[in-house]
C-alpha cells in the first residue's frame, strides 16, 4: 500500500484541572482517529505545534503513523505507511519509533513491513514538515530477519540512526533482546553512507543516539548482565566515534532488580 497523508477535522476540546498538581491546569485534551499508540514526539522548531510518531492499532494491519498538531491540539496532517501481510488474515507490522527535525524536513525512524518478504525492515522516511508528504524513504534490507530504526538524529548534513536487525519477531518490542544492534548514516537525500553492526555482549539493540559534546556519538539501550548470580536488565552506554566505530561500552545496574533506560541527555 502507498503511504497516505491526510488532513482532518479536530475533535472537540476538553478542558479540566489536573489533579495533584498545584499551579497547573490542563489547557486541552484531544483525540482523533484512528486508534494509535505514540512512541516519541517533539516540539517543532518554529514552536508552532508538535509531531508524534507511533503505530496504528488495527488488529491485522499495524502501520506507522506520524501526526502533526498545532498549539491547541488540532490535527494539521496525518501520515500513515505500511503494507498488508501477503496472507489474508495474518498480521503485518509497521512501527514508528523515533523522530527528528531539521528545517523543513522531518526524519522518522521506523520498521516498515515488506510484503514481498513478510519482514519488518528498518527504514528512515523523510517528510515535509508543512504538508506531511513523503520526500523519500530508505529501507535497510541487507541484513536478515526483522528490524527497526529506534533512534534518529540530524548532525549537520548527516542523519545518524540506531536500531536493530536480525530479529526473529516483528512489531513493537520493548527490548529486542535477541537481535543485533546496528548504526547507520545517511545523507539528507536518503543515500546510505554506512551501516555497521555492533558486537557487544548481551546488547540486542540501539534505542537512542545523541551527539557527544566532544566528538562522535553516544548510544544507549537496556541490555542484560549477570549481577550477583542474577540475569538482570541493565543500562548500556556505547561511545561511538565519528565514523560510528565503538570506542567503549559500559553497563550500569544493581543487584536485586532491573535497570532500564528510555532516553538520555548529552
Amino acid at each position: 500500500a502507498s503511504p497516505t497523508t491526510t488532513t482532518e477535522a479536530a475533535a472537540p476540546t476538553t478542558t479540566a484541572a489536573v489533579l495533584g498538581r498545584v499551579g497547573y491546569t490542563q489547557d486541552w485534551l484531544r483525540g482523533d482517529s484512528p486508534s494509535a499508540h505514540v512512541h516519541e514526539g517533539l516540539r517543532l522548531e518554529g514552536r508552532d505545534g508538535w509531531v508524534g510518531i507511533g503505530q496504528t492499532l488495527e488488529e491485522t494491519w499495524r502501520q506507522v503513523m506520524v501526526r502533526r498538531i498545532d498549539n491547541v491540539g488540532k490535527t494539521v496532517w496525518t501520515f500513515i505507511e505500511g503494507d498488508t501481510h501477503v496472507t489474508s488474515g495474518q498480521t503485518s507490522y509497521s512501527v514508528g519509533f523515533g523522530i527528528a527535525q531539521s528545517g523543513d524536513r522531518l526524519y522518522v525512524g521506523t520498521g516498515v513491513w515488506q510484503k514481498q518478504s513478510n519482514l519488518m525492515k528498518p527504514a528512515v522516511i523523510a517528510l515535509d514538515v508543512a504538508t506531511g508528504s513523503q520526500v523519500w524513504k530508505k529501507v535497510f534490507d541487507t541484513q536478515p530477519g526483522h528490524g527497526g530504526v529506534r533512534g534518529v538524529i540530524v548532525d549537520g548534513a548527516r542523519i545518524i540512526c540506531t536500531g536493530y536487525v536480525n530479529n526473529a519477531d516483528p512489531g513493537f518490542l520493548f527490548i529486542a533482546d535477541a537481535a543485533t544492534p546496528a548504526v547507520w548514516e545517511l545523507d539528507t537525500s536518503g543515500n546510505l553512507v554506512m551501516e555497521k553492526l555492533l558486537n557487544i555482549d548481551s546488547l540486542g539493540q540501539g534505542a537512542k543516539i545523541r551527539k557527544d559534546l566532544t566528538s562522535g556519538y553516544v548510544m544507549t539501550s537496556s541490555a542484560w548482565d549477570a549481577i550477583e548470580g542474577q540475569e538482570l536488565n541493565v543500562v548500556a552506554l556505547v561511545k561511538l566515534s565519528s565514523s560510528l566505530d565503538v570506542e567503549w561500552s559500559k553497563k550500569f545496574g544493581m543487584a536485586g532488580g532491573h535497570s532500564q533506560v528510555f532516553d538520555m541527555l548529552v
